[in-house]
């Protein structure tokens, strides 16, 4: 009994001596491994699949490119379909403490913020070399002619010195943050101008029937931004606020009736020494009177007449008046009744009372030659050469000699009657 209780113990404190031994083994093979396995773990901001920066925490990570993003929409009120590029992601990652090279932690998400939003400076340099031309220089750095001149003092466009070395910084942004946004403003609509024809009025006399009035319309413009920067507008939305109102003139299409022609203007003959002409000259020279003019010499239109043919008899009758409607060139005409009655007189039939400009061709001011005729908005004139003109200009003047440009109105053109 004895010895059988013995044995009992002995066999009890061995298995207990086997579990502790197993148990301390268990113990220093765990404490071995988890010495040798420890990790951390620690968030990437990824900009694409490049690394940024390394927070300790998920919320910091979050922080940071949440920051970014409000940095550029600080001055939208309503942006839409925004849009970073390239993408900004949170990676976790587990390090080993004992075999992984440990990334620096920024501890300051400010910081990393200011950073992102500014950019980074990229530096191109190239050395300048016999024989290259600006254009070279520039396409080599990639930047503009000015751009190279503003950030390096020694180079101009006529100073490539072989040897120098040029130098060109720019910032690039990391992100680019892309939105639209929508801009309401106020456009004023124009009033158009349409003319009524009338008979109360005579051909070429105008009258304001009615003043026009711009309209008013709200325009919404879709604006897109990169980084703050508008790139690009486009017509979004309009809405009328106020139609305009039309400018009505009344142009008049009454013909004047014809005035008998002056006896005055009527061809007499004048005798001398048995002789004479039907123009008031004596025996066919110049210096007779010509029926009221001031400018001496025949009355009697030339036969076949060229430029200075024209010009000639139309200088004639200045000093006579001017009178609106009139076609007389002794007791009265206005200006374009002055063209008309002159170049009818020098055999041109086909020139009208008004709008000579729709009948034959239009000349530049540069291309003026004598003989053409001058035509202002309101006023019509006959060209003589050296910037000067005759024409018959108004009740105060009559028919006068004037440089050009001397009517109140725009020259329109010239016209060329005598080819």
């Amino acid at each position: 009994m004895y010895s059988a209780g013995i044995k009992a113990k002995k066999a009890t404190i061995a298995v207990l001596a086997v579990i502790l031994a197993v148990m301390l083994g268990t113990t220093f093979i765990s404490s071995a491994v988890s010495a040798y396995g420890a990790t951390v773990d620690y968030y990437e901001v990824k900009i694409g699949n490049s690394t940024f920066a390394t927070v300790a925490t998920e919320a910091e990570a979050k922080e940071i490119i949440e920051g970014a993003k409000e940095y550029f929409l600080r001055d939208v009120e309503d942006a839409q379909n925004v849009a970073v590029d390239p993408v900004m992601t949170i990676n976790p990652r587990t390090f080993r403490l004992k075999t992984d090279t440990l990334p620096e932690v920024a501890t300051d998400t400010e910081e990393v913020i200011d950073e992102l939003v500014a950019g980074r400076t990229l530096v191109s340099e190239y050395t300048i070399q016999t024989g290259d031309t600006m254009e070279q220089v520039t396409g080599m750095l990639g930047c503009t002619e000015a751009e190279v001149i503003e950030q390096n003092e020694q180079v101009t466009a006529d100073n490539l010195e072989p040897g120098v070395q040029v130098r060109y910084e720019k910032v690039v942004p990391y992100i680019e943050v892309s939105l639209d946004q929508f801009v309401e403003r106020e456009e004023e609509i124009p009033f158009n101008t349409v003319y009524e024809e009338t008979e109360e009025l005579l051909v070429g006399e105008e009258q304001v029937k009615q003043e026009g009035t711009n309209g008013l319309k709200k325009v919404t413009d879709k604006q897109c931004l990169v980084n703050g920067e508008v790139v690009s507008t486009e017509v979004f939305a309009e809405e009328v606020v106020t139609e305009p109102v039309d400018k009505i003139i009344l142009k008049g299409t009454k013909e004047p009736e014809p005035e008998p022609e002056p006896e005055t203007e009527t061809a007499t003959t004048t005798t001398n020494n048995g002789g004479g002409s039907n123009d008031g000259s004596n025996g066919g020279s110049s210096g007779g009177s010509s029926g009221g003019s001031s400018g001496g010499g025949s009355t009697e239109p030339p036969a076949g007449a060229d430029a200075q043919a024209v010009i000639n008899y139309a200088l004639q009758f200045v000093g006579n008046p001017y009178v609106w409607g009139g076609t007389s060139l002794t007791n009265g005409c206005d200006c374009s009744g002055f063209i008309y009655r002159v170049f009818q007189d020098c055999g041109y039939s086909g020139v009208p009372r008004v709008g000579v400009e729709y009948v034959y061709p239009r000349v530049s001011a540069s291309e003026l030659r004598p003989g053409d005729v001058t035509v202002y908005g309101t006023h019509y004139a006959l060209y003589i050469g050296n910037g000067m003109e005759v024409s018959a200009v108004n009740e105060a003047q009559g028919i006068r000699v004037h440089p050009m440009y001397y009517s109140n109105s725009a020259f329109v053109c010239g016209v060329r009657i005598i080819p």
